[in-house]
């Protein structure tokens, strides 16, 4: 039944919350991020630590006084960057300190999936992909059914779902919300969905100012790109 797995979450939660195994795997993940942390605060003195955390708390507030500034010095080298991305990036690929770094970032996520494989066993970690891709293939083979649930706590919660066919009506849709509540500024967080949709273009044709509140993604839209994995 659809519901079986909606109904075995909240005793199948109690039940992970007492899995000593899955306790001591999360557990030493946060104490591995807090002992790097302690092991850097004692490399360099807690006082220099803290003298560090007072100036990155006035460069903090300093950017934030002077936001204005600071966006529009980002939106002037962005520009300036994309236009040297093709030369630049055949540079970076040379650059063997560059190459290291990011060998050195790959290897630190791997190595933790390692770690964290090793702490509950292989065996355990196997039974939890497979319990994961059931879940998932469940959820996609009842999608029906999860949407509607989604449709009746979020209007029992006082908010409206709409439901679009294609990106034509989706764009439709968002396009009468806009006009019809006078809409002047979009702020949006990181969304594939309305990249596909192309909706940034559709916003400010109607006289919209589109913001993306993703850094990464707000560098593209100044650039005017797309993101590279759509």
């Amino acid at each position: 039944m659809p519901a079986v797995a909606t109904r075995q979450f909240v005793p199948a939660s109690r039940a992970a919350v007492r899995d000593d195994q899955l306790r001591r795997a999360f557990g030493s993940a946060g104490a591995g991020f807090d002992g790097a942390r302690r092991d850097a605060i004692a490399e360099i003195t807690p006082r220099r630590w803290q003298e560090w955390q007072q100036q990155a708390r006035r460069i903090k507030e300093h950017a934030i006084a002077h936001l204005d500034y600071y966006l529009e010095m980002l939106e002037r080298n962005v520009r300036a960057a994309t236009r040297q991305f093709v030369p630049a990036s055949r540079a970076a690929v040379r650059d063997d300190q560059l190459r290291r770094a990011f060998g050195s970032a790959g290897a630190g996520f791997d190595g933790a999936r390692r770690d964290a494989i090793a702490e509950i066993t292989p065996r355990r970690w196997q039974e939890w992909q497979q319990q994961a891709r059931r879940i998932k293939e469940h959820a996609i083979a009842h999608l029906d059914y999860y949407l509607e649930m989604l449709e009746r706590n979020v209007r029992a919660a006082g908010g409206q779902v709409h439901f679009a066919a294609d990106a034509e009506q989706a764009n439709r849709i968002v396009s009468h919300i806009v006009r019809t509540r006078g809409v002047q500024t979009v702020t949006k967080s990181k969304s594939m969905v309305s990249e596909e949709l192309g909706l940034n273009h559709i916003l400010e044709a109607q006289g919209v100012t589109v913001l993306e509140t993703d850094l990464g993604e707000y560098i593209i839209q100044l650039a005017n790109e797309t993101p590279s994995h759509l």
